[in-house]
Parts: C-alpha cells; sequence; structure tokens
C-alpha cells in the first residue's frame, strides 16, 4: 500500500489550511500595527501588496484585502488624527512696541 501526495490529498489540505490562518494572522497584526505603530503598519501594507502581486487564488485575495483594508486604516489615521496633533500657540512678542 502507498500513500500519493495528491492535491486532494488531507496533507495538502491541511497545508492549505494552515497557509490561511498564518495569513490571517499576519492581516491582523498588520491592521493592529496600522493603528498603533504607524510607519510598521504601512510597510506591513507593502509587504501584504507584493505578496498578493506573488501569489494566486484565494491566498492572494487574503493579502489584498487585507493590504487595501490596512491602507486605508493609514490614510485615515493620516487625514485625521495627524492634524489633530498639531496645536495652534500664539506668544506674546518678545519685543514690546
Amino acid at each position: 500500500m502507498t500513500t500519493t501526495n495528491s492535491p486532494t490529498g488531507s496533507r495538502y489540505e491541511a497545508y492549505l489550511f494552515v497557509t490561511r490562518v498564518l495569513i490571517v494572522a499576519q492581516g491582523a497584526i498588520t491592521l493592529f500595527a496600522c493603528f498603533l505603530v504607524f510607519p510598521l503598519g504601512a510597510a506591513l501594507v507593502i509587504a501584504n501588496g507584493a505578496m498578493a502581486i506573488a501569489t494566486r487564488g484565494r491566498n492572494r485575495k487574503l493579502f489584498a484585502g487585507f493590504a487595501i483594508a490596512g491602507g486605508v486604516v493609514c490614510i485615515l489615521l493620516a487625514l485625521f488624527l495627524l492634524p489633530a496633533s498639531y496645536t495652534i500657540h500664539v506668544e506674546e512678542p518678545a519685543v514690546k512696541l
């Protein structure tokens, strides 16, 4: 009795499941990093985009989805939170006339 590693075998399905779980975990880390550590989140968005280009099928959809979602989060943070951090401070002139 011989065993074959066909694409429809249980080993291959287990491999696909583990791969997709890792992609989802990495995507969740990307979105979390976009909120907390903006430069790291932006780098992970670029990495997700690169992986979306490099893969095919459902994995491509997962990588692209996380890249798009992370990009939207980064843009929203840049548009709304960064301008809110600036304050206008008007001082009295150093020399009074």
